[in-house]
């Protein structure tokens, strides 16, 4: 069966398949046997003593982050390091220590003790629970800092009662917005909350409202996040410290998305499209992702590659519109241990100048787009252009350090400047011997009525965002490349032709493409 279970070393939840304890089998055949009546043949084929009487606590393979915080906020004023003697199964001494390091990470848990809270943990601890802590952080820095309090309370309670993004294609399009889920999701709850500003509460009722509003088919949901508002309503009301500020609502999605990434800003992705990649990826753009290669696929760390859940706003196809450059999502799902490309899901899109956090970067170049750096004054364009972070060579790579969204406005302008125009010529070594290999199937390739290198053309161009273009001529049996892009994607575009070329000087016979069309065959001859 597949289970949850938090990776330590690699810092996410992902889907694990173990082997179902006995109490897991007896439950299910239980549970099949109240359903209906008939024989049953298990499909376990375990050996004896492979299987566990009972499985794994869930606590014992689960992120505690939130599980200590809970405690440190409670009245025990204890944590987990404290409270574990009183597990019946204790987790692993790693996970308790992850779990201080994450709260250490979100600036909650002092480093220097950590036994207490920071300033801002102390603030946060006073917050009803907000169903988790970068949420919790962001209703913070709202309420404080971006002046959106009641914006990130009413969007808290949807999100709380939202495990999977499915309900934001039942939305009508009406309420969709260019800015993504988060703002899509605001304007169904804010359209509930009028109707039950400017009723009496004796005559609201949000079955029927949404049934007005095109709204039926996420009622249930909808019913959920208005009670968990009202809840968290009522918390705030209560509170003297945060009862005004809960009360302004800007509307605003700069405002929402910069409080959004005080809490979420190690869910910031970017497209690979503009990094030179493909299209429809997105590569983690945070402290944790230093360096990514598109090209070579080789870096310190190892790349958070993810997609966009089909079922968001801002899901684009490989045709029509382009993705967003810049996003941040709530969500990031790892469906198996072994699957390297991820799942973001509740996405926003977002602008690089929102982006106030600090992280290093690198990025790798060759021989040639080194000295073209060099060359052409390339490094000292970027060092006065983007004075507030620092660039550096070092060990053929450019190091950059300072605001994130300095540094992707820097990394881009540096890319375009590095791209070339790279020309040579598939040819043959002996162009007017009629018997030599090469000579012969340059002419059938050069002759041949369809685009041969099309499929070539569009798969570089999706995945490396390079511009291939080719020119057949007929009367020289010669095919001539043109590819625009970083030399060492032209350099990898030009040994694919070669590779090409390789094999027409090996091959005896080339088919025409028509030679099975009896009919195209017979135009031939007439003509």
């Amino acid at each position: 069966i597949n289970m949850p279970v938090y990776n330590i070393e690699l810092e996410r939840t992902e889907l694990k398949e173990i082997i179902a304890a006995e109490s897991t089998t007896k439950q299910r055949l239980g549970r099949l046997g109240r359903t209906q009546p008939g024989e049953f043949y298990a499909l376990y084929n375990y050996a004896p003593g492979e299987q566990r009487k009972y499985p794994v606590p869930q606590i014992c393979q689960s992120k505690l982050a939130n599980i200590d915080f809970m405690l440190r906020k409670s009245r025990l004023r204890t944590n987990m390091l404290e409270f574990q003697e009183y597990f019946p199964n204790k987790p692993e001494q790693s996970y308790i220590t992850d779990a201080i390091k994450q709260l250490q990470l979100l600036g909650l848990v002092s480093t220097t003790s950590a036994k207490n809270f920071t300033k801002l943990g102390l603030s946060i601890s006073k917050l009803p629970d907000l169903s988790s802590l970068p949420m919790s952080k962001a209703v913070y820095s709202a309420l404080r800092k971006r002046q959106c309090g009641r914006d990130l309370i009413i969007l808290s309670s949807i999100l709380s009662v939202l495990n999977t993004s499915a309900i934001i294609k039942s939305i009508p399009s009406k309420y969709k917005c260019a800015e993504g889920d988060f703002m899509t999701l605001l304007n169904v709850m804010n359209v509930i909350l009028l109707v039950q500003r400017s009723v009496p509460a004796k005559e609201f009722n949000i079955d029927r409202v949404c049934n007005a509003k095109g709204l039926s088919a996420s009622a249930y949901i909808l019913k959920q996040a208005f009670r968990r508002y009202k809840n968290l309503e009522k918390a705030f009301n209560l509170s003297e410290e945060f009862r005004e500020d809960a009360q302004i609502q800007s509307s605003s999605w700069e405002n929402i998305a910069k409080a959004l990434l005080d809490g979420f800003s190690d869910n910031v992705f970017v497209s690979t499209r503009i990094l030179q990649g493909k299209a429809q990826q997105f590569l983690r753009y945070n402290l944790q992702q230093r360096t990514f290669d598109p090209q070579q696929q080789q870096s310190d760390d190892t790349p958070t590659v993810a997609v966009i859940d089909r079922s968001s706003t801002l899901r684009t196809g490989n045709k029509g519109l382009l993705p967003a450059s810049l996003v941040l999502a709530r969500d990031v799902q790892y469906l198996t241990v072994i699957r390297s490309t991820a799942i973001i899901s509740f996405v926003g899109k977002i602008e690089p100048p929102w982006l106030e956090y600090q992280f290093n970067r690198k990025m790798k170049l060759n021989a040639a787009e080194e000295q073209k750096l060099n060359a052409d004054n390339i490094l000292q364009q970027a060092i006065q252009k983007f004075p507030h972070i620092q660039i550096k060579i070092v060990d053929s790579k450019i190091v950059f350090r300072g605001s994130s969204g300095y540094i992707l406005n820097a990394e881009l302008f540096i890319r375009q400047q590095l791209t070339t125009t790279l020309l040579f010529t598939l040819e043959s070594d002996s162009p007017n011997d009629e018997n030599d290999t090469l000579t012969r199937n340059l002419k059938s390739v050069t002759n041949m009525p369809i685009d041969l290198f099309g499929p070539l053309r569009w798969r570089w161009e999706a995945e490396q965002q390079v511009k291939v273009r080719t020119k057949m001529n007929t009367k020289k049996r010669t095919i001539t490349v043109t590819v625009e892009g970083l030399d060492s994607q032209n350099q990898a575009v030009k040994k694919e032709f070669m590779s090409f070329l390789s094999w027409l000087r090996m091959c005896a016979v080339i088919r025409d493409p028509h030679s099975g069309n009896v009919q195209y065959q017979l135009n031939s001859f007439s003509k």
